[in-house]
């Protein structure tokens, strides 16, 4: 299970959601979307994997501890971490030094600048 002897497993929260290795290798965690130019998006969860490029959204219910939507939204380089401006909006920040600004796109949920 991974669990180190001296941790009381009942103390750790289970996950919201899981990626098996097929499908992703390494998650960088980002923000809630709480920016104004994708309403869509607002209030999800934006997240992406590093090796395969995959961008996620994702909206849990607390009340309920549920998953309500679980998007994939497109693809960057090398997520290497995210950031937010003034507004909410979401940028993405590549290995290779390039930082990409979330946009609306015409045939996804989200896409990338």
């Amino acid at each position: 299970d991974g669990i180190p002897d001296d941790v009381d497993p009942d103390s750790l929260t289970p996950p919201i959601i899981e990626h098996p290795h097929s499908e992703t290798r390494s998650i960088t965690g980002g923000y809630i979307y709480r920016g104004p130019g994708i309403p869509e998006l607002r209030d999800a969860y934006i997240y992406g994997d590093f090796v395969t490029g995959v961008l996620f959204a994702l909206r849990y219910d607390r009340e309920t501890g549920e998953v309500r939507d679980h998007l994939r939204l497109g693809q960057a380089p090398a997520i290497s971490s995210f950031g937010l401006d003034r507004d909410g909006e979401h940028y993405i920040v590549s290995l290779q030094g390039k930082i990409y600004r979330f946009v609306p796109s015409q045939t996804e949920t989200g896409g990338t600048e």
